[in-house]
């Protein structure tokens, strides 16, 4: 019993850590590339064919289908306690270190874009991959 309190407060630490970061991550560089996008636009010349530094202003879903933004931050937060329930209900998972830096991934992504969605109203995208221009 013991052993599973562990392995879980480890698991929970780390699911929250790595969530956090990639959450500080994903706001400083778009911060950082909204606010100085042409101090960065030398450095990815080279392979501007593939991978292009843009400013990309998302007030959709993907692939910017129009739906209100109530209804994508409903969807969103219940999306991600769908899967926050469903991963919880399996014990080994919290031991499952891939899995629970992973799932940190999703969430911080998902918590950064329903942070800018509900600040400002879209979601600052800023790489597009295989432009042809």
């Amino acid at each position: 019993m013991q052993k599973d309190i562990v392995e879980r407060s480890v698991g929970i630490g780390e699911l929250v850590g790595t969530s956090l970061l990639c959450l500080l991550v994903d706001l400083f560089t778009k911060n950082l590339l909204f606010t100085h996008a042409s101090s960065y636009t030398n450095f990815f010349r080279p392979i501007e064919r593939v991978f292009t530094l843009t400013q990309f202003y998302n007030t959709g879903a993907t692939f910017s289908i129009p739906l209100p933004i109530w209804l994508l931050v409903v969807a969103s937060i219940g999306f991600l306690a769908w899967l926050l329930v469903v991963l919880t209900r399996f014990p080994r998972w919290w031991s499952h270190h891939p899995t629970l830096i992973s799932t940190g991934f999703i969430f911080g992504g998902a918590f950064g874009h329903l942070f800018a969605r509900i600040s400002l109203g879209y979601v600052r995208d800023w790489i597009l991959i295989g432009q042809t221009s």
